[in-house]
């Protein structure tokens, strides 16, 4: 199961962003099922399929990330909540700093109609968006893509120079294996690549890749050895029905 917190106090802007949030994660799950290869990867895909939370206070949205906090993948939360029986300017704010402690990659958006909040955002850090913005739906649609993984892989170098991209688990495995040292370390030591492949229901491997940290490798190499590895076995899964993950580094 993945899960995508939403945390917005009760405004009528509530009742435009989840249909726009639900058609988004309809839209990619929609895009998965395109490329699977068989049945039983199609049924998996549509059980995994990501679930949306909702929360109307600062309590709340705490309570559920808590409890599900192995499956969050994403939090988008207002700037202004409710807490303590009142409605604080900052807790948004403080939430998501609370969250980015534990989990120092996790994709972040904070939404505000006040622009000041930005520089907030920035110091969590964050993904801001101004809710007076007139591209509202494409900086909602961005996010998706950019930071929960729903999107093509963009390879970048540390500086951000885009240097490759995949749209496929195949394209993926080939770029891997001849992508430069320096942005495979990018994305390894951030998280990317289980990022990209969570988003796309492949929780197993997601899973193990989060869990193998880049500094157990001794070299470039045997870390690209160890994802092209695995990319490889779960698309050999995909076509015959089962996983040989490797837990361990090479």
């Amino acid at each position: 199961m993945r899960v995508l917190l939403l945390v917005r106090g009760l405004s009528s802007l509530l009742f435009f962003l989840l249909p726009l949030i639900y058609q988004e994660v309809v839209k990619q799950t929609q895009a998965v099922l395109e490329v699977g290869l068989n049945e039983e990867h199609r049924l998996l895909t549509m059980r995994a399929r990501p679930k949306i939370l909702l929360a109307v206070n600062y309590e709340e949205a705490l309570e559920l990330y808590e409890r599900y906090q192995p499956y969050v993948f994403g939090v988008m939360s207002d700037s202004r909540l409710p807490k303590g029986q009142k409605l604080e300017d900052d807790a948004g704010v403080l939430l998501l700093s609370q969250i980015r402690k534990d989990i120092p990659d996790l994709p972040l958006l904070l939404m505000s109609s006040e622009s000041g909040n930005q520089e907030k955002a920035t110091r969590i850090p964050a993904v801001f968006l101004d809710k007076n913005s007139p591209n509202l739906l494409s900086e909602i649609h961005n996010f998706f893509l950019s930071h929960l993984g729903f999107g093509h892989f963009v390879f970048r170098m540390p500086d951000g120079t885009e240097v490759d991209r995949a749209s496929n688990l195949r394209e993926l495995e080939e770029k891997v294996a001849h992508i430069p040292e320096e942005s495979l370390w990018y994305h390894a030591t951030r998280n990317h690549f289980s990022n990209w492949l969570m988003a796309r229901s492949e929780i197993g491997l997601a899973s193990v890749f989060r869990a193998v940290q880049a500094s157990e490798f001794s070299t470039a190499e045997e870390m690209r050895r160890y994802i092209v590895s695995n990319l490889h076995g779960l698309r050999r899964w995909r076509q015959k029905g089962w996983l040989p993950v490797q837990r361990v580094p090479l």
